[in-house]
């Protein structure tokens, strides 16, 4: 999950063999290793960024001091919305390989959000292993899901980043933002109008979806930056996109600290094919109190920085005692299994 309740797409075996202590090479090992000491590295760099810019921080600090507690309220819960929407849709997309429990689901996806901040990704590799032992669903099975999942991620991102678009362009910015919010659902209906299980996949994935945006507008509202819906929408798809990259920790807070930094530039120059702005005004920038050429790299880095580590702060609330009560269940319910006795395959 990535530090989220979201599981990478990465698979490296269709085989129907189970993970296991000697499935796993040491190049792997000394790979999932280095990586996650890249990872560290990136988020130190990150809090080491903030830490140096000390007038943003300090203001950021008073901003959070004198936020109204609903905001607070939602910085903190909207994890927990991300963590059920997503256990919902893998648990739609699973019941058609094997009759999995939807509690059973919760588990999984806790204990995956919790580990796979560890080297090797032990959730995502624990979550395939569990479902082959317990519920018979073959390795493959487990890797359509996957690809399934982040097919509805990538569907999601372009209908939400169109509706938007349409609302919020002009001229041929808002007729290409109407084309896509029509055609992508148009074509996920021709191509799948037989099978339920890709539309539920999507639909909850659009959820899920509104609720980063939300999340992004709320953890840059916490610090005293103002997103409007486009460039929430935008800074969400990225963040979404970060979690493909094999490392867990530092890369989503620097994905999300460069795109709301360089987002003012690139939006002023979309407003020459028409981007509006509040009330049909030209749009000059997406967050207040960023952007021009005399801004310092590091004090326009800021704010999305930490506006993400405020996000992983907030995950990390949930993800940790969600994740150790997941973690001891399935251990439960693994030994409870029946020495000897394999499920049958499903397929």
């Amino acid at each position: 999950m990535n530090g989220s309740p979201h599981e990478p797409p990465e698979i490296r075996t269709c085989t129907d063999t189970p993970p296991g202590p000697r499935s796993v090479r040491p190049a792997s090992t000394r790979r999932g290793v280095f990586l996650f000491i890249v990872g560290l590295l990136l988020l130190i760099a990150a809090l080491w960024a903030v830490s140096g810019q000390r007038d943003a921080m300090h203001a950021a600090i008073a901003a959070a001091r004198s936020a109204p507690w609903p905001l607070v309220v939602a910085v903190l819960m909207l994890p927990l919305a991300n963590y059920l929407v997503i256990s919902l849709m893998f648990w739609a997309l699973t019941r058609r390989y094997a009759p999995v429990r939807l509690t059973e689901m919760f588990a999984l996806i806790g204990s995956s959000w919790l580990l796979n901040y560890l080297p090797m990704r032990p959730g995502m590799v624990g979550r395939i292993a569990y479902h082959k032992a317990v519920h018979g669903i073959r390795v493959r099975d487990s890797a359509r899901i996957l690809l399934w999942s982040l097919g509805a991620t990538v569907f999601a991102a372009i209908i939400v980043l169109g509706i938007v678009l349409a609302i919020a362009g002009a001229g041929p910015v808002r007729l290409m933002g109407v084309a896509v919010a029509l055609a992508v659902p148009t074509g996920i209906y021709l191509r799948w109008r037989t099978a339920p299980d890709p539309w539920i996949a999507v639909s909850l994935r659009l959820a899920d979806m509104c609720v980063w945006t939300v999340r992004y507008v709320a953890a840059f509202a916490l610090i005293g930056h103002r997103l409007d819906p486009l460039s929430a929408v935008v800074i969400a798809a990225a963040s979404q996109a970060a979690m493909v990259v094999p490392i867990q920790l530092g890369v989503r807070e620097w994905i999300v600290g460069v795109v709301s930094a360089g987002l003012p530039g690139v939006l002023a120059s979309i407003h020459g094919v028409g981007l509006a702005g509040e009330n049909g005004a030209p749009a000059t920038g997406v967050l207040s109190g960023m952007g021009g050429g005399g801004v310092a790299a590091g004090a326009a880095l800021a704010p999305g920085l930490m506006a993400e580590i405020a996000n992983r702060c907030a995950e990390l609330v949930w993800a940790i005692p969600i994740g150790t009560v997941s973690v001891v269940r399935l251990i439960r319910t693994k030994r409870a299994l029946p020495a000897g006795i394999q499920p049958p395959e499903r397929r």
